[in-house]
């Protein structure tokens, strides 16, 4: 690889290794405390909760060095992976974003008086979670593509990290829509691997 290329990587590494473990840490700060945020509006909840995130991710980041000190060799079978399962991730992410707002996305009906729908078309007549689905195959598409025991580490941490986050997001999805959302769980069994046959 050229240097341009390997510094491309480090610094994508890097940016990683600091907002991934954020980005699950938002919604664990968001999910289980949904009702106190909403109390206190979404402006509040997203400057204190973004706040402790992004501090977060800065410390994370003050460290990269030693823990991205290590790069295990290039290699083409792995690029070829990592296109595989990037292409699937996004793939997902698109048939996601038919049914999801911007605001879905951040959070909003979580933290604002419109307590928004059961999305239950599409790709969420297959799986519950697609996006979460998303993201995890994108992390392992890019752990292929940089090749650092650190953000393998990183991958593998993501999967426990966002089921996690899924666990506590369907409780309060139980807390908003109450029986509806519970039928949803029921005619959609799977979280994260897909049903094959018709959708809801």
């Amino acid at each position: 690889m050229t240097g341009f290329l390997t510094a491309a990587g480090y610094w994508l590494a890097a940016f990683m290794l600091a907002t991934f473990p954020a980005a699950v840490l938002f919604w664990v700060l968001i999910h289980p405390f949904a009702r106190f945020w909403r109390r206190r509006g979404p402006a509040v909840a997203y400057s204190v909760v973004a706040l402790v995130c992004l501090g977060v991710a800065y410390l994370i980041f003050q460290i990269r060095q030693p823990v991205l000190a290590v790069r295990w060799p290039f290699s083409w079978w792995l690029v070829a992976l990592g296109l595989m399962l990037y292409g699937a991730a996004i793939w997902l992410e698109v048939e996601c974003r038919r049914h999801l707002k911007l605001s879905t996305l951040l959070g909003a009906p979580e933290l604002g008086r419109d307590p928004g729908r059961v999305l239950a078309g599409g790709i969420y007549g297959r799986l519950r979670h697609p996006r979460y689905l998303s993201v995890i195959l994108g992390v392992l598409g890019w752990s292929c593509f940089l090749n650092y025991p650190a953000i393998w580490l990183l991958a593998i941490a993501v999967v426990p990290g966002f089921y996690l986050v899924i666990l506590l997001e369907e409780r309060e999805l139980r807390d908003r829509f109450g029986g509806e959302y519970e039928g949803y769980m029921r005619a959609v069994p799977n979280r994260l691997l897909p049903r094959l046959g018709r959708g809801v």
